[in-house]
């Protein structure tokens, strides 16, 4: 009795742990998301936005190989620590230039980037770290609310910088720099967590067959399971930028004050996020327990189907808005505990590297296809749609999607099957 009193204690301080070091990095970042895409608008249209999209995509895929092999070459713990010491100073620097009075369209640009690659690093991290301290069994449990960290963070977040841009004197820039102090002090909480063992890895997971040692890009895309999980998460991310500019048109159109966008959409990031927890701490449990990772998978692209047709037919802000909740507000809680469920039984190492190119590489290049076809449909071309009419376009993407996921079922039963074996096996030594 003692020693399951022990483990669930072990459990709770670990769950709680990472709550809070979730909580902190959305929290951070949603101190700055707000402003990075409102000085934008004070520069460009959100027409242009797609070009903006397709230059972070390609510095991303640019600094791919320098960080995989930066990771290859450290502690994956340790980058974690690096990587926020890193975006602060960045941070410091840009909340510099943007304070000298000389701001540029190309510093707008480049905060906007930033914002965007941090917000990816950060997360994707995170993730992959605690993917490697559950088995299925127990990240079952716990992945809804660690989840609900980020999700917390994100509804404070919006909130507070909502409040300090609504009723203080503070400004978009001066987010910025609370930003980069919660970026410093969240290093040193992942410092404090690695030293109290918080990151370790249970011993319950898998290598796919036919890897070997080999952890290269081919090898690993080689894996029909791994190549699945890719192409589900791909299809969500081509969707994704197309939503943002349906709902950012119609946010350029109502708001055309920069501070008062500023507060307009930390409002929306807190909704957003109360929405997120909603759903994860209501729905995630219960899906994940009953219909598992498969089935959590399928909400966001059902749902988004129905709010895109929705939007379609009764175009505005906030039907946009309502299609923008459907997209992300599923993305950020159901969709990522059981995406993170679908790795789980996966090695540690394998799932570092994999994200890496995924969420990091993968994400961008998609987002790069989904920024290229907004601006061939309304620029480049003689097409011109209107912002509701791209939803013809997401909802057949909606549809290959599901498809997929459902094609994920076999491979994910195999896997669980065999883990379920070895931590048996496990138990019984």
């Amino acid at each position: 009795m003692n020693v399951h009193i022990s483990e669930r204690k072990v459990a709770a301080i670990r769950g709680i742990s990472l709550f809070l070091n979730f909580f902190q990095i959305i929290f951070a970042y949603y101190m700055i998301k707000p402003a990075s895409r409102s000085i934008y608008l004070e520069h460009f249209r959100a027409d242009q936005l797609p070009y903006v999209w397709i230059a972070s995509a390609l510095l991303l895929g640019l600094l791919m190989p320098a960080y995989c092999h930066f990771v290859d070459r450290h502690d994956r713990r340790k980058v974690v620590m690096f990587s926020c010491q890193f975006f602060c100073a960045i941070l410091l620097i840009f909340v510099a230039l943007l304070q000298s009075g000389k701001t540029s369209p190309a510093v707008a640009v480049g905060f906007y980037i930033l914002v965007d690659i941090l917000s990816v690093v950060l997360v994707e991290q995170f993730w992959s770290l605690t993917n490697s301290n559950y088995a299925t069994h127990t990240g079952s449990r716990w992945y809804g609310f660690v989840g609900s960290g980020g999700l917390v963070g994100g509804i404070l977040g919006g909130m507070a910088a909502s409040w300090l841009i609504r009723e203080t004197a503070m400004t978009s820039y001066d987010l910025m720099l609370l930003s980069a102090f919660l970026l410093f002090t969240l290093g040193v909480y992942a410092e404090l967590l690695i030293n109290l063992d918080i990151y370790s890895e249970e011993s319950f997971h898998i290598r796919p067959q036919g890897l070997g040692n080999s952890l290269s890009f081919t090898r690993i895309f080689s894996n029909r399971y791994i190549l699945l999980i890719t192409i589900t998460i791909l299809l969500a991310q081509l969707v994704e930028p197309i939503v943002e500019y349906q709902f950012l048109s119609f946010v350029e159109q109502v708001y055309t004050e920069r501070e008062a966008r500023t507060a307009y959409l930390s409002t929306f990031l807190s909704v957003l996020g109360m929405v997120a927890l909603t759903i994860n701490l209501l729905l995630t449990p219960l899906v994940l327990r009953y219909l598992g990772a498969i089935g959590g998978m399928l909400f966001q692209p059902v749902i988004l189907l129905m709010a895109s047709g929705y939007f379609n037919s009764s175009p505005g802000l906030s039907s946009g808005a309502a299609m923008k909740i459907s997209d992300r507000g599923l993305s950020y809680s159901l969709n990522r505990a059981s995406k993170e469920m679908l790795y789980v039984p996966v090695d540690p190492t394998l799932i570092y590297r994999a994200k890496a190119w995924i969420d990091m590489f993968g994400y961008r290049m998609f987002k790069i296809i989904g920024a290229v076809l907004v601006l061939a449909l309304t620029q480049w071309f003689s097409f011109n749609w209107s912002s509701e009419t791209f939803s013809y376009l997401v909802m057949p993407v909606c549809l290959v999607w599901i498809l997929v996921v459902i094609s994920l079922k076999p491979d994910y039963q195999r896997l669980r099957r065999h883990e379920q074996t070895v931590v048996q096996s496990a138990m019984l030594t």
